[in-house]
């Protein structure tokens, strides 16, 4: 009878553990997710302020040009 109770009271820990660390998996693999996401926005924002900066140099050096 006491036998049963452990193997019992084993399994459900061993239940508990591997929910657990899959929990814990899905928690890292969303944040690995945004952090990714977050550097992709930064990383095409600095592109499109740097494009928007460089587009307005030209429009303010051409019309100040010799020809």
């Amino acid at each position: 009878m006491q036998y049963g109770y452990h193997r019992k009271l084993y399994s459900c820990w061993m239940l508990s553990a591997y929910l657990m660390s899959v929990y814990l998996m899905s928690v890292y693999l969303m944040s690995v997710y945004l952090m990714s996401v977050y550097l992709m926005s930064v990383y095409l924002m600095s592109v499109y302020l740097q494009s928007a900066y460089n587009l307005s140099l030209i429009h303010i050096s051409e019309p100040t040009r010799p020809y």
